[in-house]
């Protein structure tokens, strides 16, 4: 099975963050036609790690390709051939071909190995909602030495078809999501003053978030309001609860804390004075990726020497991606691959993944680890 049948294949299979086991499944099959040398399974979930090892024990570079098994809860809107079999589910980020352009790493270097080097390549579960990573870090069973460099990309369209972006430091944003859960008092619709209704306290909750959005990118912070809920569907009642939700997103680890600190601590000092019940909790939180300096000036040298067209980032992109704790942990560089200047968005009803960034991406991957294992 060649990449492109195996990318429809994935785009068939589309299953949301933790629930990937027909993707892993497909994808452990495949691999074991490879005959890597260790094959490792279940690793935080469904994650997968397969390496080939150099003839010689004596290992002196490991480098890990990693992809991602999980999609999107978004119906398949467009007409295509290979829709998602799973209603509601569908692969509008590209994992699909992700995971393609990685098995065909893997294909390479099973056939070729390089003398001192290792490769392995992870497929991880769970990226959409910041936990795989994360989850496969912490479980025994990932067993990846210290020195070991990651590698990752990730496709952007509107960006020119097969165009290489990257920086060093960060690449993109730190971010989670904050659930404030407000609790006063309902109250007849026609007494509200015998309640306490938090819809005011909700109102410059709202207001102080909009306030705190900055996106200088020498002071960048951005505060989205996702969801509000206030009381319910009963017009005789006066609310006595509210609950809101935001995503907070900054440029590193260090100031999306300072974000969170300050969000809660207006929200704690607004609830005291509002006589209201305050519950604060976070979710889906990522870490800002972190490319390492040197692995970002060899892959532009490459770039150059390849003749690729390459982009400097001026800024971090403003997504968030969970390969972030892969590179708090290890060296390691991100970079983004071009979909087309007019590809439909990432997360949108009309994306689908551009098949001819498969041959591009393995061919980057093949090349970086062929040219730098020596360094």
């Amino acid at each position: 099975m060649d990449a492109l049948k195996i990318r429809k294949k994935l785009h068939e299979l589309a299953e949301l963050s933790g629930e990937e086991s027909q993707t892993a499944d497909f994808m452990e099959a495949l691999l074991r036609q490879l005959e890597p040398d260790e094959l490792v399974t279940g690793i935080g979930g469904a994650g997968i790690c397969a390496t080939f090892l150099p003839a010689s024990p004596d290992i002196q570079k490991h480098y890990v390709v990693r992809a991602e098994l999980d999609a999107l809860s978004i119906d398949e809107y467009i007409e295509i051939p290979h829709r998602s079999a799973t209603p509601g589910v569908a692969h509008k980020c590209g994992h699909d071909g992700h995971m393609a352009i990685v098995w065909q790493v893997a294909q390479y270097f099973s056939q070729h190995r390089i003398p001192q080097t290792a490769v392995s390549v992870l497929f991880q579960p769970a990226e959409e909602t910041g936990h795989g990573a994360k989850q496969m870090l912490e479980d025994e069973k990932f067993g990846l030495p210290k020195h070991a460099i990651f590698l990752a990309l990730h496709n952007i369209p509107g960006a020119p078809l097969g165009e290489v972006s990257c920086k060093p430091d960060v690449f993109s944003c730190a971010s989670t999501g904050i659930i404030i859960q407000l609790t006063g008092k309902t109250s007849h619709a026609a007494e509200p003053e015998k309640g306490i209704n938090p819809a005011g306290a909700a109102a410059q909750i709202l207001e102080y978030a909009l306030s705190m959005s900055d996106a200088d990118k020498n002071n960048f912070q951005l505060i989205t309001p996702i969801h509000v809920e206030l009381g319910s569907r009963a017009f005789g009642t006066s609310a006595g609860t509210a609950t809101l939700m935001f995503t907070l997103r900054t440029f590193s680890n260090d100031e999306l804390t300072e974000l969170k600190e300050a969000m809660q601590d207006y929200v704690t000092k607004l609830a005291k004075e509002e006589e209201l019940e305050v519950e604060i909790t976070y979710t889906e939180t990522f870490d800002a990726t972190t490319n390492d300096h040197e692995l970002v000036s060899f892959l532009k040298q490459l770039s150059r020497d390849e003749r690729w067209n390459y982009r400097e980032l001026a800024i971090p992109y403003l997504w968030s991606e969970d390969f972030g704790y892969f590179t708090s942990a290890h060296r390691g560089i991100m970079f983004g691959l071009g979909s087309g200047e007019h590809h439909p968005p990432l997360h949108s009803r009309k994306y689908d993944f551009p098949d001819e960034l498969l041959d591009i991406g393995a061919h980057i991957f093949i090349e970086f680890i062929k040219q730098h294992h020596g360094k």
